[in-house]
């Protein structure tokens, strides 16, 4: 999973948005933390942001750029109004890394890609479940 993270962080830049979705414990806070240290300091602690909500972090693209990078758990979100409070919009043109983001749907920008995580046939393994346009079809190419 790290190793797939690290190889994702290097195709990232400003603009993207990506939600994971599936199961508690399927591995979606892993794959931020494990993204997010690979595109900043390896020292770096990256904790969840589920009582927050939402954790930014400075992060480094390809070519030495720097760029922000939004992490959301919205877990605890009930209504779609709270999501909307936290001023989603101003987020898009940043990275944005969105756990459980099916309360925000109709909200999210149509460029983004979604990643759905799955158990796998064993304890630990996973299946990860790619879906996103022509753009995210190509970089994908260059991850998996």
């Amino acid at each position: 999973m790290e190793s797939l993270a690290e190889r994702f962080a290097g195709q990232l830049r400003a603009g993207d948005v990506i939600t994971f979705s599936g199961e508690v414990g399927a591995g979606k806070t892993t794959f931020a933390r494990a993204l997010i240290r690979a595109m900043s300091s390896a020292a770096l602690e990256v904790t969840s942001p589920t009582f927050t909500l939402m954790q930014s972090y400075d992060v480094t693209l390809k070519g030495n750029i720097p760029a922000a990078l939004w992490h959301l758990d919205l877990y605890r979100l009930k209504h779609r109004d709270e999501a909307e409070a936290l001023g989603l919009r101003e987020l898009w043109p940043h990275i944005v890394l969105i756990e459980w983001p099916d309360i925000i749907e109709s909200l999210l920008p149509e460029e983004r890609l979604k990643i759905l995580f799955d158990f796998g046939v064993t304890d630990d393994t996973r299946t990860l479940y790619f879906y996103g346009n022509e753009a995210w079809r190509n970089r994908l190419e260059k991850i998996i």
